[in-house]
């Protein structure tokens, strides 16, 4: 299957990315959270997601952390 070209945004839509990946980081470590709750390792979430697993373990840290504060 030949790989497909990647899509040519526009400025407006990279703006619109851009808001959306902003709402998006920030809820990203209730959504993790969430993840793991539901029985997800933190390697396949950082698959999922694209980001490290240390990543990963940090925002679970972090979430932890906030919410026994809270």
């Amino acid at each position: 299957m030949p790989e497909q070209p990647a899509p040519q945004f526009s400025y407006e839509d990279a703006k619109r990315i851009r808001r959306e990946s902003e709402q998006l980081d920030e809820q990203l470590a209730r959504i993790i959270g969430e993840a793991r709750d539901a029985g997800r390792s933190a390697a396949q979430i950082a698959r999922d997601l694209h980001y490290t697993e240390g990543r990963i373990y940090q925002i679970l840290r972090n979430l932890r952390t906030a919410t026994e504060q809270a």
